[in-house]
């Protein structure tokens, strides 16, 4: 799996450094390493730190029972989170590609995305972002890459996702107590 997180990681970074604004994150050529690798099911959780600034990026994966089909999501220093999916090797010219997505039992979400090494880029940051609940919250992931498609079982997704919103601040840090009450 940390084969798979770094060449993912180095295929997205790749891909959103040419953007402005909110995609503000280290370059493609930064030196980064796996922190605290946690699996859960087909998903694993870890958090890649920037040596060169120590900089802290929470990130997810999810596999399919095929090792090339995946989905990446990164979390963005503006708070939103990007996805890369790829199914399967494929090679086109174009530098969008169409996607589909189908959270079964869920209906399709057609999208287009950006095409960069072998991977399809969703970089809206509010889109991704809606779409977390749904892996912790379904079965099946049904992805259609360009013309080819594939299925990746989201068993472990809904602690994954759960590990990844902590590790983004989105949980509170401390367990809940429920403080004594004086009789």
């Amino acid at each position: 799996m940390r084969v798979l997180f770094v060449a993912v990681r180095f295929a997205l970074a790749f891909a959103t450094t040419g953007l402005a604004g909110s995609l503000a994150q280290a370059p493609a050529w930064a030196a980064s390493d796996t922190k605290d690798p946690k699996q859960y099911g087909n998903c694993a959780v870890a958090t890649e730190v920037d040596l060169l600034t120590d900089e802290e990026t929470p990130v997810m994966i999810c596999q399919g029972e095929n090792s090339s089909t995946t989905v990446y999501i990164r979390r963005l220093h503006s708070g939103g989170f990007v996805a890369g999916l790829t199914v399967g090797l494929q090679f086109h010219t174009s530098d969008s590609i169409s996607v589909a997505i189908r959270f079964y039992p869920d209906p399709v979400i057609e999208r287009r995305a950006r095409w960069s090494n072998g991977t399809a880029f969703l970089l809206d940051e509010q889109f991704v972002t809606r779409l977390l609940p749904k892996f912790a919250t379904r079965e099946k992931l049904v992805l259609k890459v360009g013309t080819k498609s594939d299925v990746i079982d989201l068993t472990g997704a809904a602690r994954a996702v759960q590990d990844l919103r902590h590790r983004s601040g989105l949980l509170p840090q401390q367990t809940l107590e429920i403080p004594a009450r004086a009789f």
